[in-house]
């Protein structure tokens, strides 16, 4: 393969024998108006005195950064994260305007919740509950890590408080078990407000038993049920760890 200048067509074999070549070719071949304003252009270049300086002062102004970066790195090993205790955090920090004791009082049951039953299982409608009424910033619920905390009354010697502690398992069964019995009342409301029409309609009668089976069914105390509401209530209410990360010097 040959080279070919741009200029005069002269050929050769090596693109850097070509590249040498152009350099003064190129000159050779601009008019004369291009070769003034190229002198021009270049007698405003610095001399070697000058790039000497420039050069001397960047590596100065480079030495100051790495000075710099070196003493901001010294002071980064200062620091170490604290493992804080979550329920101190959230007591300092967090607060409901309700307790854990009234957290089925402030569920909204919609008739649609029981007319679902007729269709579907207790914990998807319960889940649907939760998300729409428990909101982060005021409900007594809180989750760190995947551990639930509630905001709970406690009684020690010094006497009864309100704090955030850790649910036991207990607890949210409780909890569950309650929000369970609203619903099976209000089914049985159902059923006595449609009474005519279930003795009526043996489509309807034969929906609201499988309803009813439905509800006796659950048992909270099982770990498959009660760990899928339990995790629905984690990703509703996590909070996030990096607000919860402190630290101090060594």
């Amino acid at each position: 393969m040959k080279w070919s200048c741009n200029h005069c067509t002269k050929e050769y074999t090596k693109k850097s024998s070509l590249d040498r070549h152009q350099l003064m070719c190129e000159f050779v071949h601009k008019s004369t108006r291009e070769k003034q304003v190229e002198l021009e252009e270049t007698t405003s270049l610095p001399s070697y005195a000058e790039l000497v300086y420039i050069v001397q002062e960047l590596a100065r102004k480079n030495s100051q950064i790495e000075k710099k970066l070196t003493e901001l790195e010294n002071q980064t090993t200062q620091y170490k994260k604290c493992k804080i205790n979550v329920e101190e955090w959230l007591n300092q920090h967090k607060k409901s305007p309700y307790t854990y004791a009234e957290i089925v009082s402030h569920l909204n049951i919609k008739p649609d919740h029981i007319k679902m039953l007729f269709e579907t299982k207790l914990i998807p409608i319960i889940c649907n509950i939760l998300e729409a009424d428990l909101i982060k910033s005021e409900c007594p619920l809180y989750c760190v890590k995947n551990t639930l905390y509630c905001y709970a009354a406690t009684a020690d010697a010094a006497g009864e408080t309100t704090k955030w502690v850790e649910i036991e398992k207990k607890a949210l069964v409780q909890m569950l078990n309650k929000l369970y019995h609203v619903f099976l009342n209000r089914l049985c409301e159902w059923r006595t407000e449609n009474l005519e029409r279930l003795n009526a309609n043996d489509k309807l009668s034969i929906s609201y038993n499988q309803a009813m089976i439905r509800l006796m069914d659950v048992d909270f105390n099982q770990d498959s049920n009660l760990n899928k509401i339990k995790l629905h209530l984690c990703n509703h209410l996590r909070c996030d760890i990096k607000n919860v990360i402190e630290y101090e010097f060594e």
